[in-house]
């Protein structure tokens, strides 16, 4: 179910849920008890789709908007069993986990902002889709950043981290790609386009 309260998920977000599983089971995410935590949730598509997929997965969805995490819940209610294995918590990015949270996640996912604040948008996405699911300063990188450096930093480390970009630009970008110790690499969407980045710190 989605509104006017949340970005409505595309056909790419499946192709992010898709590479966050297959990086999930690099780490035996199929045997074993693992963590992923779902960055600006909105929906919550990303978060009940891994949830679902992988049932020894405990899912932690965080958004900043009390709006989003409305539509996000109601979701949450129609999954199932699966529902009780996603905490779902309000905040800016991080700063919504627990602080004994760091350094268990094998997995960060993340379907930010990427359109730049001066960017035309398409009436139907524009006048029905909330602005700050969709623009991200300047360049349209802003969040994306904030999101790298956070999972970079040493405080809450995690082994690996995927977010759905432009796939005009992130794939390309030295500012993304100076990820300290990870490894980056992109993933294309359905259509061939580099849509997804990844990055993996170096213990495989």
């Amino acid at each position: 179910m989605v509104d006017s309260r949340v970005l409505i998920p595309r056909p790419e977000t499946e192709s992010v849920v898709d590479v966050c599983l297959a990086e999930l089971d690099r780490l035996g995410g199929r045997d074993l008890p693992t963590t992923v935590v779902d960055l600006g949730t909105g929906s919550g598509a990303i978060a009940l789709a891994v949830a679902t997929e992988r049932v020894r997965t405990t899912v932690w969805a965080t958004d900043e908007s009390e709006d989003a995490l409305g539509v996000a819940r109601a979701n949450l209610a129609g999954v199932g069993r699966a529902a009780a294995r996603v905490r779902m918590v309000a905040g800016d990015w991080y700063t919504a986990l627990p602080t004994d949270l760091a350094g268990s996640v094998q997995v960060l996912v993340s379907n930010p902002p990427y359109v730049a604040e001066t960017a035309e948008l398409p009436a139907e996405v524009a006048d029905w889709e909330p602005s700050g699911a969709l623009r991200s300063g300047p360049d349209g990188l802003d969040d994306l950043r904030r999101i790298i450096a956070g999972a970079l930093d040493g405080s809450k480390p995690t082994a690996r981290w995927c977010a759905r970009s432009h796939p005009s630009r992130p794939a390309r970008s030295p500012s993304l790609r100076r990820a300290a110790s990870a490894k980056c690499v992109s993933r294309s969407d359905l259509t061939g386009r580099s849509r997804a980045l990844v990055a993996r710190r170096p213990i495989d």
